[in-house]
């Protein structure tokens, strides 16, 4: 297991309820643990989002059912006077928050859950290196410059229009980190631009430019849709959007001027996150993370 002590965000009393109506739209698996006995999995069904309500102590109230079959695994956590967790994932981020009791009733389960919500940011800030051992490009659309076609400024150029002339080689100087003529096969058709990867994680990406591509990608509208493809496999980015274009030294080409530009991804969709998973591998050691909660909110302890 990735040895990296969990760190944890503390999200607001709005942020926590979007979370789970998030979870309530997803898959509502949930993981229930307290110390000296094993984590146990549970499906909770859909409930209705007003049913969790926060009382004047702080506490949330979450009155949910289960599927059959599912009853004896909450037996160790009823009415139980030790510190019980609640774990779950949105995509591959996770979310700890601590109950103060599961009551059972039937096929209902009351959650009385003591805010706040936090998420784990361990895996969420995870970067995947990309360059130069796993092949990952990023494609933004070359046509929504904001500007019809004939206002364009004089030193942005059409990428598709270059591709085809020797300007190609003033647009990219930096040979192996560039993409040229290379474009998935599902894109071909498409005005795009492609840039090679340097690394990416499940909020976003980033990619080196030259100075001209530089003022070609700050001229794109944002926020759009983006196409990452890594190793062949492409995947379809909602919402990508810029975040800063820095200088930046790049050893094999340092009398050029170049640029690191940073993306970031709103909606990734649910493949984008499980292939984010499969190369981050491991997953939280679950029963470690209530130690690490208590340290949190303890840290002199």
């Amino acid at each position: 297991m990735n040895s990296k002590r969990a760190a944890f965000i503390q999200l607001s009393s709005a942020e926590t309820q979007s979370k789970f109506s998030q979870l309530n739209r997803a898959d509502r698996k949930v993981t229930i643990w307290t110390r000296g006995e094993l984590p146990v999995d549970l499906i909770l069904d859909a409930w209705d989002d007003d049913s969790l309500v926060l009382d004047d102590s702080g506490c949330y109230h979450l009155v949910a059912s289960f599927s059959s079959g599912q009853e004896g695994v909450v037996k160790p956590f009823l009415n139980s006077k030790l510190k019980l967790y609640l774990y779950f994932n949105i995509g591959v981020v996770g979310y700890i928050i601590e109950l103060k009791s599961v009551v059972a009733n039937s096929d209902k389960v009351n959650l009385q859950i003591i805010a706040p919500l936090l998420r784990l940011d361990k895996r969420g800030d995870e970067r995947i290196l990309a360059y130069p051992h796993r092949n990952a490009y990023i494609y933004l659309s070359a046509v929504e410059f904001g500007e019809s076609e004939s206002n364009r400024r004089d030193n942005v150029l059409p990428f598709a229009s270059m591709v085809k002339d020797d300007r190609r080689d003033e647009f990219i100087k930096y040979g192996k980190m560039s993409n040229r003529q290379r474009v998935h096969p599902m894109l071909e058709g498409k005005e795009v631009v492609g840039f090679r990867v340097l690394d990416f994680s499940v909020q976003g990406g980033a990619f080196l430019v030259n100075r001209l591509e530089r003022d070609l990608v700050s001229s794109f509208s944002w926020p759009q849709i983006a196409y990452l493809d890594f190793e062949g496999q492409l995947f379809e980015l909602d919402g990508c959007n810029l975040v800063t274009i820095v200088d930046y030294l790049f050893s094999k080409a340092p009398s050029v001027p170049m640029y690191k530009v940073a993306i970031y991804f709103d909606s990734p969709g649910e493949q984008f996150n499980q292939l984010i998973e499969d190369l981050l591998g491991d997953k939280p050691e679950i029963s470690s993370l209530g130690e690490e909660l208590e340290l949190f909110f303890n840290p002199e302890r």
